[in-house]
This record gives C-alpha cells, sequence and structure tokens, in this order.
C-alpha cells in the first residue's frame, strides 16, 4: 500500500506550492517522518536538500551519504532517494 502521494512505480507526485511554477519548498524535521526514515522514492524533479541541524544519511541509487549541518545534496532527475 501507497500512501496518497506515492504512485506504485515509486514515483512521487509532486504537489507544486504555486501553479504554473515548479517549485516545492518546505522544511521538515527527519524525527517527523516514521523510523525517521523516508519512503524510497523518485520524481521527474530536481531534489535539493539542505541540513539546518545534525546529521543525517542519505540513500541515492544505494549510494549512501552523510550530510551534516550546512551541508547539502541536488538529487538529479529520475534517481532512487531517500533520507534517514
Amino acid at each position: 500500500m501507497y500512501p496518497e502521494y506515492m504512485m506504485q512505480d515509486a514515483s512521487e507526485i509532486v504537489q507544486y506550492d504555486t501553479a504554473g511554477i515548479p517549485l516545492y519548498i518546505r522544511e521538515a524535521k527527519l524525527s517527523s517522518y516514521p523510523d525517521m526514515q523516508a519512503l524510497c522514492h523518485w520524481h521527474e524533479d530536481l531534489e535539493f536538500i539542505v541540513i539546518f541541524s545534525g546529521e543525517m544519511q542519505y540513500n541515492v541509487n544505494g549510494e549512501i551519504f552523510t550530510l551534516r549541518s550546512g551541508e547539502g545534496l541536488v538529487v538529479a532527475s529520475r534517481q532512487m532517494h531517500y533520507g534517514f
């Protein structure tokens, strides 16, 4: 069973902030996710992650990156990824 924002092929349905402008910007805490882990997914859009405090792991196509406060990561289109 997939959440309403995920398709069966693991693609995420991105709800843009403003119609006609393909941006979705938000701030979230990893601790708000079940087991402190997002679902593995992909989408057509670029994803830019910035860590404001603490650290997290980010999996992109099976390669794991450690991101610390002040660091960021860009995930290219159509890449399987999730943070934990």
